[in-house]
């Protein structure tokens, strides 16, 4: 009875011969599927690559979020509130007269001219995403 070796013969021959990626290459496949991951895990969290300057590593840290935007004076900008909806409405901010601090009104606008009543927002109702200019660009 002739017995082989199994482990041997299951393997294919052409495993041994097919090419190995690169060592960066498969670092950074590799680092790619990380980042996926995370993107997965904190969907609102962008993810990037960095290399060690030797390259012997490899770094997957969140990525730079801009600035969020700051009120600069009374224009057309555009807003999130705490429903999720996204309107362009024209934003002014007025002081208290009874008490410290300051509240935003917002307004929409149809050709400069004010369209409906002004609301009332509080700081924590609503979010600054942009300013659009008079021509409606960001």
């Amino acid at each position: 009875m002739d017995r082989t070796n199994l482990s041997t013969a299951a393997a294919p021959d052409n495993a041994q011969s097919a090419p190995a990626l690169p060592a960066r290459a498969l670092a950074h496949h590799h680092a790619k599927e990380l980042a996926l991951a995370l993107k997965a895990l904190n969907p609102g969290c962008e993810f990037q690559i960095v290399f060690s300057d030797d390259e012997r590593s490899v770094f997957v840290i969140p990525a730079e979020t801009p600035p969020a935007p700051v009120f600069d004076g009374p224009a057309n900008y555009e807003v999130e509130t705490k429903r999720g909806t996204r309107p362009i409405l024209w934003i002014e901010r007025h002081q208290y007269r009874t008490k410290p601090g300051f509240y935003f009104t917002g307004q929409h606008r149809w050709r400069g001219k004010p369209e409906g009543k002004p609301r009332r927002l509080r700081e924590d109702q609503i979010r600054i995403i942009r300013k659009i200019d008079s021509e409606g660009r960001a």
